[in-house]
Formats: structure tokens, C-alpha cells, sequence
């Protein structure tokens, strides 16, 4: 990769992990095979230095329909609006990768070097892709950040959005963080705050307001403790989205701690104790019971699995795991569908693309009495609000 870039959501919902690496102080993710589900297709990205190279598959077949060249290597690659297009993004071009007939379109080209692509809906209204920029890429985090508003149909001219260049954003996510139905933008920043000269990691929280454009929801002055990088996702059941982030833990450990929003901020739902440094692919209900379970990415000094985690009272327990990664393969985030008590993710690498199931073995009681948690309840909470709007008038 040319740059280096964040953990966003569209690694928690899409995409495909080879490995986590930390890279001053940043998660920085190894890519070589992404994927995007686009209904009864899946999208493959395989790339070198110089070249991506798509396909097509049928699922659950996984059959090959068409395959394609772009002559650039991609840096990222996302869902798009279109259930049948996906969003996929080079140094300064962004595109849109239909399936049937298989095209990358261009549909924006930028001065300056692009970051990431994230679907957004602004008010609930049309769907729109957001472009994070910036003017310096040469260190970790990008300095002088944009956020343009593009239409993936590039009909529309793009709209430069207001939040200031100076915050330095890195990685954008979305999400509804208190369920009133208005998706909001989270953004990961190199920042000082109102409260706090100093520059440092943080995490704010951004709204639409009626023009189409940005306002600060809440621009929180640190997490429970230092972080690589956060996004927003879902980890409990129910409409609203949570604060997953990846932050650091005692001798050189990551943890991966979740929050949830309390209206004048986030409070600590729990986080992991064990050894395994954990990347949240996504969540699913796997026994029916209207509760999610995490399903997440793990790596150690040993091997790389895919595991699950299920909360059962105040901590979150391990449920599951699949058999070992091979060296090569990396891990579609978005299974396709299965009954329990398995969930299977797609694997790639060579020789070809296999299926790795993710079992359920110990669940409510039995686990709880093992005490084998990876997560506690005790995970902290982030402060509240410096900036922008005030907290009695937060909530819209």
C-alpha cells in the first residue's frame, strides 16, 4: 500500500485482512485480497504493487462469472450504493466498480491524496460517498485533512463539507449512535481540543444538518486510553451503532473495547484481556436469541483465526473459533449466510478460495463458569464533549 490507513468501517462490514501490523502507533492493515458482497455476487480485489485484478463469484458457489483488470492498484475498497457496484479507490481517483457488465468507472478525480470512500446517507436522504483527503501523506497520521461529498453517479459536482482541515481526520465511519434514525460520521483525528492545546488521538462525532453539510456532535477529549484506531459498528443488538476501537494495552498488547453512546458521550460496554491482538470484522445473531455475537479477526505469536464473542451479563466471552489461517489466506468480513451454530467466512489465498467455519463451543453458563472471558465489563469511558454544539442540545 501507498499509505497508511486506519482501521474504518469498511473493515468492519467489508474487505479482507491478511494481517494487523503496528506501524507507529497505527493499525495498519496488510491487503492483498478484498472483497465486497453485492447480493447474490461477491466482488474480488487481488493486487500487486502496479495492478488490482477483479472477480466476480457467484455465491454461495463461489463460481467465477467474470474477471477484469484495472490497471492501477487499489488502496481500498468498499459497498456502494448500488447493490450491484462497490466503491474502490487508487491514490487520487475514485471509482465505481460495477459487476454486470464488470467496469471501473471514474467519477472523481482529486488534487490531493485520497484516504478512504464511505457511503454515507446525509439526513436519510439519497445515498452519497464521502472522500477523506489530505494534503501531506508522508507521515502517520496524514496532516490537513477534506471531506468532499461526491455523488456516486458522478452527476452531481462534488461539495467540499465545512469540518476543520486542522483536525487532521484519518478514517471515517458511520453510523446511528442514538437511534433516532439519522445516520452520524465518526471520525478518527490527529487533534488538539477546546479543553486540551495539546495534540493527541481522539475521536469525534459528527451530524447532518438540513443544508447537507456537518456539526459537531461530540468531540471527545480522549477514550478510556489511547488508541490505533475506532470506527463505529454494531455490537449489541438493536437499531442504534456502537464505538468499536482498537487501543493499547499493558507490554505492547492490543485490546479491542467497545462503547456505547449515553447522550453526552460513550461509556464502556467491555473489552478483551487475552493475548490476541483482535480486529472486529463484523456482528451477527448466531443462536437465534436476538443478541449479537462480535465476530472478530485474532492474531498471536502462534496463529491467525476468526473468533467469536459473546456477552453474558457484564462480560463478553469467547465462543468460538475457526481452525487456523494458512499464511497466505485473508478473511472475507462479510459471511454468507449459514445456520447455526456455525458461521463460516471466506478464505483466500492459495490455491483457491476455501470456506472457514467459525463453531460455537461454550455459550451462557458453561462459559461464565469457566471464567475463560476475553471481555470485561470495566472498559472505561470516554469524556465528554469539548466543542461545536452544546450537550443539552445534542440530541436533534
Amino acid at each position: 500500500m501507498k499509505r497508511l490507513i486506519g482501521i474504518a468501517v469498511a473493515v468492519i462490514v467489508s474487505g479482507a485482512l491478511a494481517g494487523l501490523l503496528v506501524r507507529g502507533g497505527f493499525v495498519r492493515l496488510e491487503r492483498r485480497n478484498m472483497t465486497v458482497p453485492l447480493g447474490d455476487r461477491l466482488l474480488l480485489a487481488s493486487m500487486d504493487d502496479r495492478s488490482t485484478a477483479l472477480t466476480v463469484l457467484e455465491l454461495p458457489s463461489l463460481r467465477r462469472v467474470s474477471a477484469g483488470d484495472i490497471g492501477e492498484a487499489l488502496d481500498g475498497l468498499a459497498p456502494c450504493a448500488s447493490g450491484g457496484s462497490a466503491l474502490g479507490w487508487t491514490q487520487r481517483v475514485a471509482w465505481r466498480i460495477d459487476a454486470e457488465p464488470l467496469r471501473a468507472v471514474e467519477i472523481w478525480r482529486s488534487e490531493r491524496d485520497l484516504l478512504q470512500l464511505l457511503e454515507v446517507h446525509p439526513l436519510g436522504g439519497a445515498a452519497r460517498v464521502l472522500a477523506l483527503t489530505a494534503d501531506d501523506t508522508s507521515r502517520a497520521p496524514p496532516l490537513g485533512s477534506h471531506l468532499v461529498l461526491l455523488d456516486p453517479a458522478g452527476i452531481d459536482a462534488p461539495r467540499e463539507l465545512s469540518p476543520e482541515s486542522g483536525y487532521n481526520f484519518w478514517s471515517a465511519s458511520a453510523g446511528d449512535v442514538d437511534g433516532d434514525g439519522a445516520e452520524d460520521l465518526a471520525l478518527c483525528t490527529w487533534s488538539h481540543t477546546a479543553r486540551d492545546p495539546e495534540y493527541a488521538l481522539r475521536f469525534f462525532v459528527y451530524s447532518w444538518d438540513e443544508a447537507g453539510d456537518l456539526y459537531p456532535r461530540w468531540r471527545g477529549s480522549r477514550l478510556s486510553r489511547p488508541y490505533y484506531t475506532a470506527a463505529l459498528g454494531q455490537a449489541m443488538a438493536g437499531d442504534t451503532a456502537e464505538l468499536l476501537s482498537v487501543e493499547h494495552g499493558l507490554n505492547d498488547r492490543q485490546l479491542l473495547v467497545a462503547y456505547e453512546w449515553n447522550q453526552f458521550g460513550f461509556w464502556g460496554l467491555g473489552r478483551t484481556e487475552g493475548d490476541d491482538a483482535i480486529c472486529p470484522l463484523g456482528a451477527r445473531d448466531l443462536t437465534g436469541d436476538g443478541r449479537l455475537e462480535i465476530i472478530a479477526y485474532a492474531r498471536n505469536d502462534e496463529d491467525r483465526r476468526v473468533i467469536a464473542l459473546r456477552r453474558v451479563a457484564d462480560r463478553w466471552v469467547p465462543c468460538g473459533r475457526s481452525e487456523p489461517l494458512r499464511p497466505s489466506e485473508t478473511v472475507d468480513a462479510a459471511p454468507p449466510s449459514s445456520p447455526a451454530p456455525a458461521v463460516a467466512y471466506r478464505a483466500y489465498g492459495r490455491p483457491h478460495p476455501r470456506l472457514v467455519e467459525v463453531h460455537l463451543d461454550r455459550l451462557g453458563a458453561d462459559a461464565d463458569a469457566q471464567g475463560t472471558s476475553s471481555f470485561a465489563g470495566d472498559a472505561g469511558s470516554a469524556d465528554r464533549a469539548d466543542g461545536g454544539v452544546p450537550q443539552a442540545a445534542a440530541s436533534r
